[in-house]
């Protein structure tokens, strides 16, 4: 019998315990899911009541840094290609363009997303493994625009200017929660240009 509860019928002992390695496996794999959808549940409630703050000491708990903190939870869940919790913080006329000026919208998003694959996630993953420096806020009548600059680990095409990027959030307050309603990302000028 498997984790599941499953009876393994094959027609010698190797099968056998080789289909129920795998189902295991498929059992251990279906637990971390659950286990890591829960607690990104957990720090998606977290943020959004303020229980818990960006790990960087100079920024106080404030209502411009729990915007902050959405941004980067979008660009991690867009790293993760986690569509649950993009939809949670996109807004339904979200724009996100790109440093070479391609414009997207919500659904170009998280389309892709519905059946997700290894390929398909690294396409939206862009920009994964970032740091935000140089963070300016200002804040609107509804919201707040979040400047900053990128710093990726990646560089992309081979090329090391495209690795850091000005990036701007607008961000609008909706019943109580962030939701992002822009994420335009710039290139930096090169020295001598």
């Amino acid at each position: 019998m498997s984790e599941k509860g499953y009876l393994v019928a094959s027609f010698s002992s190797a099968e056998s315990i080789e289909a129920d390695v795998i189902i295991s496996h498929a059992a251990k794999v279906s637990r971390r899911t659950r286990t890591r959808d829960i607690l990104l549940t957990l720090l998606s409630y977290l943020l959004a009541v303020g229980m818990i703050a960006t790990a960087r000491a100079e920024y106080p708990i404030t209502d411009n840094t729990r915007a902050l903190d959405a941004a980067k939870l979008m660009l991690a869940a867009e790293a993760r290609g986690d569509r649950r919790i993009l939809e949670e913080l996109l807004a339904p006329d979200y724009l996100r363009i790109s440093h070479a000026g391609e414009v997207e919208t919500r659904s170009d998003i998280l389309g892709p997303l519905l059946g997700v694959g290894a390929s398909e996630a690294t396409r939206l993953a862009d920009h994964a493994d970032v740091a935000l420096s140089e963070v300016a806020f200002e804040e609107t009548k509804d919201g707040v625009i979040i400047i900053a600059l990128q710093h990726s680990a990646r560089t992309r095409y081979g090329n090391e200017r495209d690795a850091s990027l000005r990036v701007t959030f607008m961000l609008e307050k909706r019943q109580g929660r962030w939701v992002v309603l822009l994420t335009h990302y710039t290139p930096l000028a090169q020295a001598g240009s």
